[in-house]
């Protein structure tokens, strides 16, 4: 090879080296510069803000808000996430906040619940990612928040999945479902007894059923039940599918931990596959004469069919208290120890005690119980209940005994009409379950009486009306009721 032809040779060679060299060098540069913005797209710029927050109303924080502030350079989606630490290291709860940031200065709220030991907390592992997931800035130590004496020891706190389940349900095998079941996903971030209610609406808005659930649950995925009255679906008289409306997820003392106004749409359903009601009307008649005191009990027995270890019950348009008569109300003087409502009517006065509406379950594991108050007044009333609303009151569970007998009963219940939900989990290999319906009023006579009892919404069943004279004389010269027996 000629010396001519070897300088050639590596002058080829040095501008093929040139040119790789230029390329990597384009390469590098390129991802430098892409690297440089992904990292200004958005920084954490140094500002942060803690606050409690008290969600059940109890003078404890159940969470504690940081405030991070962030630079944004180029609007998108950030994830911001970050785990705060007590000073001891008991404790440490992760959070994170996926959002929109548009370009400025910018904040997100991490939101750490359940934190429950009191002191001075540590934002650490504070990180930004880009909508591709991709870091594009961190802090090891970010901030340390103020003291924090007052914090929940026993927070009750859950959050909706977004997970929802429908199915129709046959419980007594005779073709038509009974039930219209909505399982609803819960994430339980904190232990112990959570509430569940919701409505279901037709697909022109017009509320339809309503339905509520109650239970105890460890943390993490559980799934609660909204067993809607197939009943109430068949009377309404419109198709699916149906919207979950008005759902209500709360924990202790009924504080709102979650609520959505609208959560879904249910499967199609032709509400002419749902059971028929058959709940008739029933009117009976008390009167006489008399001077003293008889005590009035009505109970209805009810067996309930046991579906997938539950049981339910729907009461539609019951009558607190079950009189068609017209009477007038009396609610306990303020600071007096009496409890309950009186009422009188011609010849008969029954004071706030007793004035007793139980409820109790046999061949369970619980009992829940839920009222409705329906809106407006009690119509047979002389002095009207003027409600403008729907109330809601929700039992604390009740746990059966060792021979699985559950009871709940009350004595505070305002006149009204409602609607009444009975549901809970029935003892293991039970088929059905035999509910008990009682309500117990004292009536005070003096003369001539009579009183209408109106058992209208009450379910079919086993009815027994008994009138016991605590004292004094009575002349009972009509006596309608089917089934009375009176003991002097």
């Amino acid at each position: 090879m000629s010396f001519i032809t070897y300088v050639r040779e590596i002058n080829l060679e040095a501008k093929e080296i040139r040119i790789a060299f230029a390329i990597c060098l384009i390469f590098i540069t390129a991802f430098g510069v892409s690297s440089a913005s992904d990292k200004a797209s958005a920084t954490l710029n140094g500002v942060y803000q803690s606050n409690g927050v008290n969600i059940d109303l109890d003078s404890f924080f159940d969470t504690i808000d940081v405030k991070v502030g962030v630079s944004v350079k180029d609007s998108g989606v950030y994830k911001v996430e970050g785990t705060l630490s007590d000073a001891d290291g008991n404790e440490s709860r992760t959070a994170f906040n996926k959002t929109r940031l548009n370009f400025g200065q910018r904040y997100v709220v991490l939101r750490f619940f359940a934190v429950s030991h009191s002191g001075v907390f540590h934002l650490r592992n504070l990180t930004i990612y880009d909508s591709r997931g991709e870091k594009v800035d961190h802090r090891d130590e970010a901030y340390t928040t103020r003291n924090y004496p007052y914090l929940d020891p026993d927070p009750q706190i859950a959050r909706l999945t977004g997970d929802y389940a429908d199915q129709g349900v046959d419980a007594n095998g005779d073709g038509k479902y009974e039930f219209l079941t909505l399982d609803v996903g819960v994430n339980v971030l904190f232990p112990g007894q959570y509430t569940l209610t919701g409505y279901l609406h037709d697909l022109k808005g017009s509320e339809v059923v309503w339905s509520v659930d109650k239970g105890v649950f460890e943390s993490g995925y559980q799934t609660m039940h909204l067993v809607f009255d197939g009943a109430s679906i068949k009377k309404h008289g419109v198709d699916g599918p149906f919207q979950l409306r008005k759902l209500i997820l709360a924990g202790r003392n009924m504080s709102i931990d979650e609520a959505l106004s609208h959560a879904c749409n249910t499967s199609a359903y032709k509400y002419a596959d749902f059971a028929e009601s058959a709940m008739p009307k029933k009117n009976d008649l008390i009167s006489g004469m008399g001077l003293g005191e008889i005590l009035l009990t009505v109970s209805i027995i009810k067996t309930v069919p046991v579906f997938s270890g539950s049981y339910s019950l729907d009461v539609t348009g019951i009558r607190i208290p079950p009189f068609s008569s017209s009477f007038n109300i009396s609610s306990p003087p303020i600071n007096r120890n009496l409890s309950g409502y009186a009422y009188d009517t011609e010849g008969i006065y029954m004071p706030n005690m007793p004035n007793n509406f139980s409820i109790s379950a046999d061949r369970v594991k619980s009992l829940n119980v839920g009222l409705k108050k329906l809106q407006g007044s009690y119509e047979n009333s002389d002095n009207v209940w003027k409600g403008k609303f729907t109330r809601i009151w929700v039992s604390s569970q009740a746990v059966a005994d060792d021979q699985g007998m559950a009871k709940i009963e009350s004595y505070l219940i305002s006149p009204g009409i409602y609607q009444v939900k009975i549901f809970g989990d029935a003892a293991d290999n039970s088929t059905n379950v035999d509910l008990v319906m009682t309500l117990v009023k004292k009536l005070v006579i003096n003369g001539r009486f009579s009183l209408d009892i109106n058992t209208t919404g009450f379910p079919p069943g086993n009815y027994t009306i008994t009138a016991k004279a605590l004292n004094g004389y009575f002349n009972m010269d009509e006596l309608a009721i089917k089934g009375l027996s009176v003991a002097n």
